[in-house]
């Protein structure tokens, strides 16, 4: 049943897809502070999961925001980490339970709002070869959702207008 709901509302979106805005999913920032032997780094979505998401979550589906992180000094790639962040609703509960892979958390959230901002948060830890200077990269995506009981693969980078949020800068041992 909850296969049929999440179809509709797929389908509707992409019927509608002509007048169907999409989200402008975008980093706001990237920070990366430097600790005595690893740098943390941040960074926030924005406007990733306005419109259709909130039925989207509440469909009973596992739904995975994922993010490729790449540091690179001037001459490799030191440090590359895929990991993601799973949404999935207990209807029963009216909660949402949420895995954050890159801290290896598992939260139960009660509110829209709060899941919202818990997902669209990434912090992560890096230890390793500090150069004095590194670019760090950011992608974001969202993981196909396999409807079993329809035999079907919805790509929800269609609510994204099927662009992946991405962002990158230079930091310098000096200004971490």
């Amino acid at each position: 049943m909850l296969d049929k709901i999440f179809k509709g509302i797929v389908s509707l979106s992409m019927v509608l897809f002509s007048s169907y805005q999409g989200n402008e999913a975008k980093f706001t920032y990237l920070n990366s502070t430097l600790f005595n032997d690893h740098i943390v780094i941040t960074s926030e979505l924005e406007n990733a999961f306005d419109n259709d998401f909130n039925s989207i979550f509440k469909s009973g589906q596992k739904i995975e925001i994922c993010f490729d992180l790449k540091i690179h000094n001037s001459k490799k790639l030191l440090h590359e980490k895929k990991f993601c962040h799973s949404v999935e609703y207990d209807p029963l509960y009216s909660s949402f339970f949420v895995v954050l892979e890159e801290s290896d958390k598992t939260i139960k959230i009660n509110s829209y709002p709060k899941l919202i901002k818990t997902i669209s948060n990434i912090e992560y830890e890096y230890v390793g070869e500090i150069p004095s200077q590194v670019k760090v990269s950011l992608k974001a995506y969202l993981k196909k959702l396999n409807l079993k009981t329809l035999g079907k693969e919805y790509n929800l980078m269609l609510l994204w207008k099927l662009k992946n949020p991405e962002i990158s800068q230079v930091f310098n041992k000096k200004t971490f």
